[in-house]
């Protein structure tokens, strides 16, 4: 990667992903969501599996993960994806104009998100 260019990945399943991106970045091995809480999330335990497991797992709210956890000072982020497994939902306001993210001085350029078929 270029010298300016950062690679983050936080996942709470550190089985696969810890080996899949520590080497090209930093891993952090939690949720991040809307909220700090442990909160039940619907994982592949197993990656080679199609099935989805409920476990309770650590969520860190998006802001605290930037600049508390990853220490992403405020600004430009010119890549974001996103697969939060249901959770993407609470996260929208944080990308309108005015939210959380805007107010807080990060500007996201681009982003690519898994949006997940809520459950009624």
């Amino acid at each position: 990667m270029y010298d300016s260019c950062h690679f983050y990945a936080a996942d709470p399943i550190e089985k696969v992903n810890k080996d899949l991106f520590t080497p090209i970045g930093k891993f952090f091995p939690f949720a991040v969501g809307a909220s700090n809480k442990v909160h039940q999330a619907s994982v592949k335990l197993d990656p080679n599996s199609d099935r989805y497991t409920a476990v309770n797992f650590t969520h860190v709210e998006l802001l605290a993960f930037l600049k508390e956890k990853a220490n992403i000072p405020a600004g430009k982020i010119d890549q974001l994806l996103l697969d939060a497994e249901g959770a993407e939902y609470e996260l929208v306001p944080y990308f309108a104009v005015g939210g959380p993210l805007e107010t807080a001085g990060y500007d996201v350029c681009q982003m690519n998100t898994e949006l997940t078929m809520a459950t009624i």
